[in-house]
């Protein structure tokens, strides 16, 4: 039972640095960790959960499928043959699956349903209807791209509403990203759990981080700003051309980064040490909070030290690596995908500030002044997911 731990200790340090305790509404974090419960019983006790989750897990391996068509066409026996080249793997998928989220939009497919989910996570949470739609869209099209439609409303969200957006990015992931890493060998079962679950926890630490005032709670959705195309084809070719920057972008991020810690090692080897062996003990005895086996805590804890101080990229390819090199056990594997996903990490923090100040310069103080707790409240509610996932386990 060390994951009903786990839970209080994270409700209890959010509560203890919140902004102001005395506007936390109670209703929210409570209804936020019922939610959570309900959905990791749902997933890891049910026979019924367990066939959806197995049918969603397999939909997003045949999404995956398609991508890879693609990529045979466009890099022929180089992705077919040359084995896992990371940079052949994610640019089809990602290209494919933002290709297909803006063909849903032009076709007015993606708003209904992303507003009838939101619409149920506002009444049943009590957050407005703004932070529930960025929240939920946020585990479909991404960090940035959920907030869009919310952009011709910026000016008259407050503070804690925009708290909440940037919370919402940090933990979560895009579906393009999921089918990645998926396709990296994570059990696409503990991926989609985990971003639906962190949608909730998003918004439990960002609320007690951060509370809103009861006014804002009523909110209504905002209608979106739909990007314009010319026909099917033009919306195909510009979500296309964004997922052929996004992709860029990963690559980019995953180069620098991996040679920067190979950087760090060499010169931490003098010393006997490399970075995994320092996040590893730093991190080991939150990754016991979460329910890790005691002999694989180091793991865990790098892992999670990874994808705080690197990215989730980095984070998912060590895992899919570790899996193939060294026997891991199914608890650690779970809890571990659980806990580094979402977008927590330092380079977030930066892609955020400057596409938020680049809607509204005006505001960019603001948004400088959250990006570092946006961050560690994102870490903190996949840390929580990873802890009811855990408690449901086995």
């Amino acid at each position: 039972m060390i994951s009903i731990l786990g839970i209080c200790l994270i409700i209890l340090f959010s509560w203890a640095i919140s902004r102001d305790k005395a506007k936390i509404n109670w209703r929210t974090i409570i209804s936020g960790l019922a939610l959570q419960a309900g959905l990791a019983f749902f997933i890891l006790k049910t026979s019924i959960g367990e066939k959806v989750f197995e049918f969603l897990s397999k939909g997003i391996m045949a999404i995956l499928a398609l991508a890879e068509k693609g990529g045979e066409f466009a890099f022929g026996s180089l992705y077919k043959d040359a084995g896992f080249i990371f940079a052949f793997k994610i640019t089809p998928a990602i290209i494919f699956i933002s290709a297909l989220v803006a063909v849903l939009y032009y076709l007015r497919l993606m708003h209904p349903l992303l507003k009838g989910l939101s619409w149920a996570l506002q009444k049943f949470m009590q957050v407005s209807g703004g932070e529930a739609l960025a929240s939920i869209a946020s585990a479909f099209v991404g960090q940035v791209e959920s907030a869009l439609p919310l952009r011709p409303y910026f000016a008259k969200l407050s503070q804690a509403q925009f708290f909440a957006i940037m919370v919402g990015g940090m933990s979560t992931m895009s579906a393009a990203l999921l089918a990645t890493y998926a396709g990296l060998g994570i059990p696409s079962k503990y991926l989609l759990a985990a971003n639906l679950m962190g949608i909730p926890a998003g918004l439990i630490i960002s609320k007690l981080f951060w509370p809103s005032s009861s006014a804002e709670t009523v909110q209504e959705l905002p209608e979106p700003e739909i990007p314009e195309a010319a026909n099917l084809m033009d919306a195909a070719v510009h979500g296309a051309q964004e997922g052929l920057k996004i992709s860029l972008g990963v690559i980019a991020m995953v180069i620098a980064f991996v040679s920067l810690v190979g950087l760090v090692d060499l010169i931490l080897s003098n010393f006997d040490l490399t970075l995994a062996k320092i996040f590893g003990f730093l991190f080991s005895p939150l990754s016991r909070v979460l329910g890790v086996p005691a002999k694989e805590a180091n793991l865990v804890g790098s892992l999670i030290a990874e994808k705080i101080a690197l990215n989730e990229f980095v984070a998912y390819l060590d895992l899919a690596n570790k899996i193939k090199i060294c026997p891991i056990s199914e608890r650690s594997l779970m809890i571990a995908t659980f806990a580094i996903c979402g977008f927590a990490n330092f380079g977030s923090v930066a892609i955020q500030l400057g596409a938020f100040t680049q809607m509204l310069p005006a505001r960019r103080a603001e948004f400088a002044e959250m990006g570092l707790l946006a961050m560690l409240a994102g870490a903190l509610a996949s840390c929580l997911s990873a802890c009811w996932a855990n408690l449901f386990f086995g």
